[in-house]
């Protein structure tokens, strides 16, 4: 349920780390401050770790879930590992 409810912002905060290229500190950051913006201080954290847990398990196979191209999806992949 909290995965369908926060889908596109999960989504959106996906694509935006692999389309600007963040490290993992960058990431980290940007993820917490997107988590902050949620109402619920609840849902704070999960978002964060789900977030988090998306970005370390994306691969050739699912980045299209998240309307990247893969030269985006190339490009982030250098500075991520």
């Amino acid at each position: 349920a909290f995965r369908l409810r926060h889908r596109e912002r999960l989504k959106e905060a996906v694509a935006t780390v692999v389309r600007t290229v963040m490290d993992k500190k960058a990431a980290t950051a940007f993820v917490r401050r997107e988590a902050s913006k949620l109402p619920e201080p609840a849902d704070r954290a999960h978002f964060a770790t789900l977030a988090e847990s998306e970005l370390t398990s994306l691969h050739e196979g699912n980045f299209a879930r998240y309307r990247l191209r893969p030269s985006e999806f190339d490009a982030w992949r250098k500075t991520w590992h």
